[in-house]
């Protein structure tokens, strides 16, 4: 008996759906407008009870590595399901078109999965002039609904090798209040494509679609998946951070052929090469993790800073070793004249700091490009 009442309510459903299908499209706007149906309510009555299935397909526009461990990614997110209670009649439509577009006032009058991207840091709705939102139905009732956003996602970088190498970003689209068993969610035709324009700081090796598993207290969640391979450009890393820091390395070798006695433009070089580099190593702080690795552009900069360092030490060493070799000077003359002899002009009393000052110059060059060497043959390789 309880069967029998069952298969005569789903044939009472499908012929009210059916009969709902021979609407007009106008006549069907004009229902959503004066909210006659409950539209807030998902379909489940008018599919025998299955699950809703909610099919995604995300389009790529934009990819942009902000910070260490964060990219900023533009996506068109479409989401299509069926939803018998909105067929019309095909009939109704303009000659040739096949979907009708729901106009942006009617949008929230229609059920929609509560589908969102999980792990972003910030998102954001596109609402220029209006929010970047279509819905198009279709006459069997298949909902398309589309929406541009903007997410900022972290990736986090196990990799000591930065800005080296390549990070793995995955983005989880899932429904929040809805169980899988009241809504299941897939991907469609392959479930992305990177759109013509797209914009991009970074090179993608590679993009993965999958299906995921969430439990939200004791309920599994439907989820998928979108993973992406980044390999970072390196070349913003090389003309941003690399070759400033380079060149203010060659700077403080610079200073060391300046006269150890100008003691303002040595020591304002000096300075200023020393507080670059700091400048850069803690702007680059600011954007990093605070995981507590060492990356290959800390000790880069780290190097850097050294050197900088060794060529200020090197010039106040020497310039302490000539200031004490003038006193011992000044004092021996004195004494000399005092007990009424000839001055004795010694050899050179500032031989000690300049034989510093050679060998500095020979082994600063020569350590920073033995670094570099062994830098560059080890992160280039792996």
């Amino acid at each position: 008996m309880a069967g029998y009442l069952a298969f005569l309510n789903l044939l009472l459903v499908s012929y009210q759906v059916q009969a709902a299908c021979n609407i007009s499209w106008e006549t069907l706007n004009e229902r959503l407008s004066q909210e006659t149906y409950n539209f807030y309510n998902p379909p489940w009555s008018t599919n025998g009870g299955e699950s809703i299935d909610v099919r995604l397909k995300v389009g790529i526009s934009q990819i942009k590595s902000t910070e260490e461990s964060d990219i900023t990614l533009t996506l068109h997110v479409l989401q299509t399901w069926n939803d018998p209670r909105v067929c019309f009649n095909v009939s109704s439509l303009p000659s040739g078109q096949t979907t009708a577009a729901l106009v942006y006032r009617n949008h929230g009058l229609l059920w929609n999965p509560d589908v969102y991207p999980e792990g972003a840091v910030m998102s954001t709705q596109h609402d220029i002039i209006l929010p970047n939102i279509f819905i198009r139905i279709q006459p069997n009732g298949t909902v398309l609904k589309s929406n541009r956003l903007s997410l900022q996602i972290t990736c986090p970088s196990s990799d000591s090798k930065f800005p080296h190498g390549n990070q793995r970003c995955t983005v989880r689209f899932k429904s929040y209040s809805f169980t899988k068993d009241e809504i299941s969610l897939s991907w469609l035709n392959g479930g992305f494509e990177m759109l013509e324009d797209l914009s991009s700081n970074v090179d993608v090796e590679d993009i993965i679609v999958d299906t995921c598993k969430h439990v939200l207290f004791l309920d599994e969640q439907p989820c998928v998946e979108l993973s992406l391979l980044l390999r970072r450009n390196f070349d913003v890393y090389l003309v941003r951070i690399y070759l400033p820091s380079a060149v203010v390395v060659f700077l403080s070798w610079i200073s060391l052929w300046i006269d150890v006695r100008q003691v303002p433009a040595r020591t304002g070089l000096s300075v200023v090469c020393v507080l670059s580099l700091m400048t850069q190593t803690v702007g680059l702080m600011v954007i990093s993790d605070d995981d507590g690795d060492v990356l290959a552009v800390d000790a880069w900069l780290m190097v850097c800073l050294l050197f900088t360092v060794w060529a200020l030490v090197t010039f106040i060493i020497a310039h302490y070793e000539d200031s004490a070799s003038q006193r011992k000077a000044q004092a021996a003359d004195k004494l000399i004249v005092e007990e009424g002899k000839k001055p004795k002009r010694k050899a050179c009393t500032s031989v000690r700091y300049k034989r510093l000052e050679r060998i500095v110059k020979f082994l600063y060059p020569t350590s920073f490009v033995v670094f570099n060497l062994i830098y560059w043959a080890y992160f280039l390789s792996v």
